[in-house]
């Protein structure tokens, strides 16, 4: 045992006994499993992990590999590229260089006395703390350089002695020092209910973990993202969508402003077929997702000023379902009040402003009711259509629903690969198209055929199911949409036109409120550019050629505004949003796609009536597998949605066969590590 080995164990146990000497009466309640705080510990590095997408998975595994012990002792040429390399990395993930991410909770720091002087530098720089120490031995760097040195007779390289230089100067302390601290720490606490956790790892040394109840904790657990503020931030957000929603009630309404695509990083893109890559560069396939910006508007007037954001199927569904639901809800009640308007009760129009006290406070003054107008039921033909709507008034609704979660068509491309319906901004972004997929999530759309050209019988029935449908869609897109209840308010109480007493205070109807409660609808100017929320890094081709994916040919040439799974994040997408600051891209072809919504189209034509529509190149069969949504979208999301709707074979095809989990089993550090020591 050498010197510096007998004074440390010292000091160790001087701390040993100043805990031993403040531990409360109940210590051994508290410490009843003693390995629970490190396995506390371990599931909270998983949970972090887990929460990486797969780009960032790929750019972790590209870090740790520079710190592999073998590669480090095998590769000496190219380490000051490697270093410029995890800068850049450290940097997109805005990664907190004290997170324990390599094996046996190895810091970075501690590994990279071994690399180099410059990635010592870098990680410094980057906020790696001199003295935090590994989680098994408790060392740190400097314990391994001073161990070094012992090994060999007191020597050591000229870089490990700059590199000790620069650890003693950054205020770097032995193992003896640190101990002889702790157990100051606890010495000072003595008089305070402490409640330490002391582990006895075999055969090795004990080690400090925390001290809970009091809040000292000499080695604060590390989180993955750099950023102290993000679940502060987080929580700001949540505040601000619960305002949004608060602010706005019964009296308001919607009206469309415009439609934004983002273009997305598929998980899986690499491409080698040149035959992929030209129908890609043409615009025939892009990956892509659809967001909406709306107004909200109070008093008949919309606030110019303020956009909100919410995904094209959220709006899609509820804002047409409004519509789909608002002809029933009038026949439903010029048939229940036709006594009424035949006996000349509506005084042109004027008499069915009902009396507010008893109609705008319905249900304990939370509805504002509809109010009751006899020429809507001429307008609808309610008296003699009512009976033919609500006998389609579910297939109606249900194939909206359908449609805006993707709906399967029953055709296919020319890859044998099945077609989908969804949702898809306009060419000129100024509203909605129907637009064919290659995927069951409708984010991989295809120009190679059009919805029109499709036979309709696998779809839908009816014509006026589907007309209706499209009736719906259309007034979603270009109409101003009422947030009052769709219930209509009883006619004969209206002895009273009590205006006056409406407060404005009324609950929005369920199709508005889903806009903020399912979709998570969000102001832009909540969303400032410089809104870096939870490591949102990657917007667009910022320094992407840069990787080491096996995909840096199509980086070259393909543009993007975010990876895939960022873009299923609404947070992110109103940051990226508000970053390109008005200048928004559409990617519909309506010239090979066709167009049917007045409001998106200069030119004539109906949808259906199209005719033969201009196919791409057939392209060889696989090119799907550019667009797969896999990690993320394809493994949670999509499971959630399977949970939520009950996908048919295709989707279990998919995720049993096609889609790749990044998940395992093994927990943390098996789903991390190969047997090499870097990342899987």
């Amino acid at each position: 045992m050498t010197d510096r080995q007998s004074r440390t164990e010292e000091a160790m146990g001087e701390a040993m006994y100043q805990m031993a000497m403040s531990m409360p009466d109940d210590f051994k309640d508290v410490n009843a499993d003693p390995f629970s705080y490190m396995a506390e510990k371990m599931e909270r590095r998983e949970e972090q992990l887990k929460d990486l997408t797969e780009e960032e998975r790929i750019l972790m595994k590209e870090l740790c590999s520079f710190f592999d012990s073998d590669h480090m002792r095998s590769k000496r040429n190219g380490m000051e590229a490697e270093v410029f390399r995890a800068k850049a990395i450290i940097e997109k993930l805005q990664m907190n260089v004290n997170f324990p991410v390599l094996e046996y909770g190895e810091t970075f720091l501690s590994r990279s006395i071994d690399h180099s002087l410059d990635m010592v530098t870098l990680l410094i720089q980057k906020g790696a703390d001199v003295n935090h120490e590994n989680e098994m031995m408790s060392e740190c760097a400097l314990d391994m350089l001073l161990e070094e040195e012992e090994d060999n007779d007191g020597k050591l390289s000229g870089e490990k002695k700059a590199i000790k230089k620069l650890l003693l100067t950054k205020g770097a302390k032995t193992a003896e020092e640190r101990w002889m601290d702790k157990a100051d720490e606890v010495r000072q606490m003595s008089q305070g209910n402490l409640r330490i956790h002391i582990f006895y790892l075999p055969n090795e040394v004990p080690n400090i973990f925390g001290m809970i109840s009091s809040g000292f904790l000499p080695y604060p657990w590390s989180s993955l993202r750099n950023d102290e503020d993000a679940d502060a931030s987080y929580h700001n957000r949540d505040v601000q969508k619960l305002d949004a929603a608060q602010q706005f009630d019964g009296s308001s309404s919607i009206k469309f402003s415009k439609c934004v695509d983002i273009k997305t990083l598929p998980d899986n893109y690499q491409v080698d077929d040149d035959a992929v890559a030209s129908t890609i560069k043409s615009g025939d396939l892009v990956s892509t997702k659809s967001y909406v910006l709306f107004h909200m508007c109070n008093g008949g007037t919309c606030y110019e000023d303020e956009e909100y954001i919410v995904d094209i199927n959220t709006y899609t569904k509820n804002i047409a379902s409004y519509y789909a639901n608002y002809e029933g809800a009038i026949c439903q009640a010029c048939n229940k009040y036709a006594d009424f308007c035949s006996s000349g009760n509506d005084d042109g129009g004027n008499s069915y402003k009902n009396n507010n006290n008893y109609n705008n406070y319905y249900n304990g003054g939370n509805r504002q009711l509809k109010n009751f107008d006899c020429d809507e039921c001429d307008e609808y033909s309610c008296f003699s259509n009512n009976n033919k709507y609500n006998a389609y008034n579910d297939a109606i609704n249900n194939l909206i629903d359908d449609i805006s979660d993707c709906l399967r068509t029953g055709s296919y491309a020319s890859n044998a690969e099945e077609l989908y319906v969804g949702p898809m901004c306009s060419a000129n972004g100024k509203g909605v198209e129907l637009a064919l997929f290659l995927d069951n999530e409708c984010t991989t759309y295809t120009a190679e055929k059009a919805f029109g050209s499709l036979p309709s019988y696998y779809m839908y029935s009816s014509e006026y199911v589907f007309e209706a449908t499209k009736d719906s869609f259309q007034k979603a897109y270009s109409e101003t949409t009422s947030c009052e209840d769709l219930d209509v308010a009883n006619p004969y109480n209206q002895a009273n036109d009590d205006g006056a007493n409406y407060d404005g205070n009324q609950e929005m109807n369920a199709y508005c409120q889903q806009l903020f409660d399912e979709g998570g609808a969000l102001g832009l100017s909540s969303c400032s550019a410089s809104d870096d929320q939870n490591g949102n890094y990657n917007y667009g081709n910022d320094d992407q050629n840069n990787g080491n994916n096996g995909g840096d040919d199509f980086l070259s040439w393909y543009t993007y505004d975010m990876t895939v799974d960022n873009a299923q994040d609404i947070d992110q997408v109103c940051s990226a949003v508000s970053e390109m600051g008005g200048s928004y891209s559409n990617y519909y072809n309506k010239y090979k796609s066709g167009t049917w919504n007045s409001a998106s189209s200069s030119g004539g034509g109906s949808y259906l009536d199209m005719g033969d529509v201009e196919e791409s190149a057939v392209v060889a069969v696989g090119f799907l597998s550019f667009f797969l949504i896999g990690a993320v979208a394809g493994g949670a999301w999509l499971y959630k949605k399977q949970k939520e709707k009950e996908l048919d074979s295709k989707l279990e095809r998919l995720n049993s066969g096609t889609f790749e989990s990044i998940r395992t089993d093994k927990g943390t550090m098996e789903s991390i590590r190969t047997e090499e020591g870097v990342m899987t």
